[in-house]
């Protein structure tokens, strides 16, 4: 929805408010030096989208190809990403009707929260 307004409030863009907000949770003291999961949904619409309307609606600093869905989804996530300060951020692309993708991100995510807690069990022990 990069081409999209908030309904809201019609003078902010929608991609823009997302990342604005992620930036927020990224600063509170909470989520400071944690693992971060961010999933990146409708990734098939956006991909039909970018061939007829630029990325460049939303963000006048990309300088990528011209309605090109790789370069544009790189550039999206470097946005979500140039906020991450001293978290971990997992990155995932996916639609969410695509079951079998929604379920290997979420056993990635299991497996990596199986990991740090061993790490932090084996910390203590030794």
């Amino acid at each position: 929805e990069y081409d999209m307004n908030l309904v809201e409030d019609f003078s902010i863009n929608r991609l823009r408010e997302s990342i604005a907000l992620f930036k927020i949770v990224l600063e509170t003291e909470l989520f400071k030096n944690r693992k971060i999961i961010l999933f990146l949904n409708k990734v098939d619409l956006f991909e039909e989208k970018i061939h007829y309307i630029d990325i460049r609606v939303c963000f006048e600093d990309y300088n990528g190809k011209c309605c090109n869905k790789n370069d544009s989804k790189k550039f999206i996530l470097d946005k979500f990403l140039e906020h991450s300060n001293s978290s971990t951020i997992f990155s995932h692309l996916m639609n969410a009707t695509d079951t079998d993708a929604v379920n290997n991100a979420f056993s990635l995510v299991k497996d990596n929260i199986l990991l740090t807690n061993l790490e932090e069990v084996m910390k203590h022990l030794f």
